[in-house]
C-alpha cells in the first residue's frame, strides 16, 4: 500500500507519463523527416492520442490517490506537458505537418491549441475507459488471489466497458443518422432491427452492437442485485490506507 500511495501521490508518475509522450513525439519528429511527402503524417497525429492516455491515466491515477488519502496530487507537469510536445514536435510543425500551406506560426498555434485540447478528451478517456479497466482488472485480481469482492468489480468494469463500445460501434456500423435526439432512436431501432432513418454500413458491426448490448444489459442487472456500486467497494480500501 505504501508504494502504491507513493506512485500517485508523488512525482514519480507525472514523470513517467511526461517521459512516455515527450519520448514517442520526439521519435516522431525525427523520423517524420524521413518520409516524402508526408505520407505518414498520421504519426503525428498519434502524438495526440498518447498524450490523451497518459493524461487519462494520470487523471484516474488523481481519483486513485483521494481514495487513498483524500486529496488529489498536483497536476503540475501535466499543465505543461501540452507545451512541451508542442516544443518536440517543432520540426515537423515547421515541415508543414499540419499543413504544407499554412503558416508556420498559425500551424504553431493550432497545434499547441489541439494540445491542450487533449487535456480536456483525457476526462472522458480516463471516466468512459480506464477506470472501467482498473475495476475489471483490480476485479480479477482479487479473484485471482482469492480476496472478497472480486466479482461485482468485474461486473462494474464490465458494464463500463461495453457501455464505451456501446457509444462508439454504433458509429461504425450506421450512417446517416439523423441529427439530435433523433440519432438515439435511430440507433435504437437499428439494435432491433426495425426500419428507420438509417443506412447499415458494417452489418457485422452492428451484430456486434446488439451482442454487446444484451451483455451490458445482463451485466447491469446482475449488478444491481449486489447492490453495490464501484466506489462502496473500493470504500474500505480508503479506510484501510
Amino acid at each position: 500500500m505504501e508504494k502504491v500511495r507513493a506512485v500517485v501521490s508523488g512525482r514519480g508518475l507525472e514523470l513517467w507519463l511526461c517521459g512516455i509522450a515527450l519520448a514517442f513525439s520526439t521519435y516522431t519528429a525525427v523520423t517524420f523527416g524521413q518520409f516524402e511527402e508526408y505520407e505518414h503524417a498520421g504519426e503525428m497525429f498519434g502524438t495526440f492520442g498518447v498524450l490523451i492516455i497518459v493524461t487519462a491515466i494520470f487523471v484516474r491515477a488523481g481519483g486513485a490517490a483521494a481514495l487513498l488519502e483524500d486529496r488529489h496530487p498536483k497536476p503540475l507537469f501535466i499543465w505543461f506537458l501540452p507545451a512541451a510536445v508542442t516544443v518536440s514536435m517543432l520540426p515537423v510543425i515547421i515541415a508543414g505537418g499540419l499543413d504544407p500551406e499554412m503558416n508556420i506560426f498559425l500551424s504553431l498555434f493550432l497545434f499547441l491549441l489541439l494540445a491542450y485540447t487533449c487535456l480536456l478528451l483525457a476526462v472522458l478517456v480516463a471516466l468512459l475507459l480506464v477506470w472501467p479497466l482498473e475495476l475489471l482488472g483490480r476485479g480479477l485480481l482479487r479473484v485471482v488471489t482469492g480476496k472478497p469482492d472480486g466479482g461485482p468489480l468485474i461486473l462494474w468494469g464490465s458494464a463500463g466497458v461495453l457501455l464505451t463500445l456501446l457509444s462508439v460501434l454504433p458509429v461504425i456500423a450506421l450512417d446517416d443518422l439523423p441529427s439530435g435526439r433523433g440519432a438515439a432512436a435511430a440507433v435504437f431501432e437499428a439494435v432491433l432491427g426495425i426500419q428507420g432513418s438509417y443506412t447499415v454500413t458494417s452489418p457485422t458491426t452492428l451484430w456486434i452492437v446488439r451482442a454487446a448490448a444484451v451483455v451490458f444489459a445482463a451485466v447491469i442487472l446482475a449488478a444491481a442485485r449486489r447492490g453495490r456500486s464501484p466506489e462502496e467497494l473500493l470504500a474500505p480500501r480508503r479506510g484501510a490506507g
